[in-house]
């Protein structure tokens, strides 16, 4: 019971004191909630931002000297993907012999090379003017996404293949 005297006593021993601390309590307390607030705020534009400024990544060597012929594996790009990254520009390339009368010892990449891409810009190709379609297709067909193969029309001839549409 003597504590609660004393605090009354002190509270009001200087109304005008006890008064000007309150104001600045309750002043400190507004500053604090207004400062919660702004970094809520902050938080959901930030965790938004990808949405409304989409951020361009490139992968480089180890040593940042490169962003082209690097090898990545498959699981890697995938985690790309899954991670959230959006319009992936690759490449991956295989290498073979049309023609073989049987395995070599030294083999050095033959007649064949295949690239796949995920995109047109991915090949380094900026419009689809060089390309020469076959009968009833334009560029359209590379909206889809569904896989598809170009082929040379030098290569084509020399290896007899055909257009066939399914």
């Amino acid at each position: 019971m003597f504590v609660l005297t004393q605090a009354r006593y002190q509270l009001f021993r200087h109304r005008g004191r006890t008064l000007l601390m309150l104001a600045l309590s309750a002043l400190l307390a507004a500053c604090v909630c207004l400062y919660i607030g702004n970094i809520a705020a902050s938080q959901r534009m930030l965790d938004s931002l990808n949405e409304a400024a989409p951020a361009v990544v490139h992968v480089a060597s180890h040593d940042a000297s490169s962003t082209e012929n690097l090898t990545i594996s498959a699981q890697r790009l995938d985690a790309l993907a899954q991670g959230g990254v959006r319009d992936i520009l690759a490449t991956s390339q295989a290498c073979g012999e049309w023609d073989s009368a049987g395995p070599r010892e030294n083999f050095s990449g033959g007649d064949t090379r295949i690239l796949g891409v995920t995109c047109l810009e991915a090949a380094g190709f900026r419009e689809n003017t060089q390309f020469a379609y076959g009968d009833g297709v334009d560029a359209s067909f590379l909206e889809g996404e569904e896989n598809l193969c170009l082929v040379d029309a030098g290569y084509a001839q020399a290896h007899q293949l055909r257009w066939v549409r399914r």
